[in-house]
């Protein structure tokens, strides 16, 4: 156990208790009332947990169910229900970030969640988060649809990974190429998950920061996976969940 809470700024990941709820249920099932609704609740909580942060902009999601998955069963609107990712990971690299970044200033993509068909983000926004000094980050808020019985979550303090523990490794989309980190294991590696989280918890995760300094304490990302906890009952209901990810903006 961590003597204090983990925090988005120092662990890389965070949960946010009492979070706000606008969608219940079924309604994460529709791509139109997420992307109208719930980004900017997403967008209103990542941005109270970024001191220093003036805007957030929400640009993709995922809805995650075993179930949905084996059933071919999609978003009303929108894309396939994915499975629990049991694999650890994080979600962009030092290539792939700012890669992602410039992209959120051009037209949405074929895969894109964005219903705007125009860019989410400026040209000179993104110029000058990734210009010398500038500042940017991405986070992923998870939040369990029902109340989670088995396949939690569980996050990587970000200050025991080690730049050799990790591996690039490549995802090709029909529209672009983006990158993920795999990692190897090591003892050092210390791991966390929140127990039976309810739709009224929200995990925030750290998935790239362009200003982190382990000497001063500030957090990259942090590694994360869904894992089958033995403590599940056997008649644990399906896990439900979805993620939105958010660039964090400081200018």
């Amino acid at each position: 156990d961590m003597a204090t809470p983990p925090t988005l700024h120092v662990h890389g990941f965070e949960l946010v208790a009492n979070a706000e709820c606008v969608l219940n249920g079924d309604e994460y099932y529709s791509n139109e009332k997420v992307v109208q609704e719930y980004y900017d609740e997403c967008q209103r909580i990542v941005l109270d947990a970024c001191p220093g942060a003036t805007s957030v902009v929400a640009f993709d999601h995922n809805v995650r169910s075993k179930s949905g998955r084996e059933s071919g069963r999609r978003t009303e609107g929108g894309s396939q229900v994915q499975g629990p990712a049991s694999l650890v990971h994080g979600d962009y690299t030092a290539d792939s970030a700012p890669r992602r970044l410039s992209q959120l200033a051009q037209p949405p993509k074929a895969n894109d969640t964005n219903t705007k068909k125009e860019p989410l983000v400026a040209q000179e926004t993104v110029d000058r988060a990734l210009e010398s000094g500038g500042r940017y980050a991405f986070v992923n808020l998870w939040r369990p649809i029902r109340p989670v019985e088995t396949f939690p979550l569980a996050c990587c303090d970000a200050r025991t990974v080690k730049e050799d523990d990790l591996l690039v490794f490549a995802i090709h989309y029909s529209d672009r190429v983006g990158e993920n980190y795999f990692a190897r294991h090591d003892e050092r590696h210390r791991w966390s998950y929140y127990s039976s989280m309810t739709p009224d918890e929200a995990l925030l995760i750290k998935q790239w920061e362009s200003a982190a300094d382990v000497a001063d304490g500030v957090s990259r990302f942090a590694l994360h996976s869904a894992f089958l906890d033995p403590a599940s009952p056997a008649d644990a209901r399906d896990r439900e969940s979805i993620e939105v990810r958010c660039v964090v903006l400081y200018s």
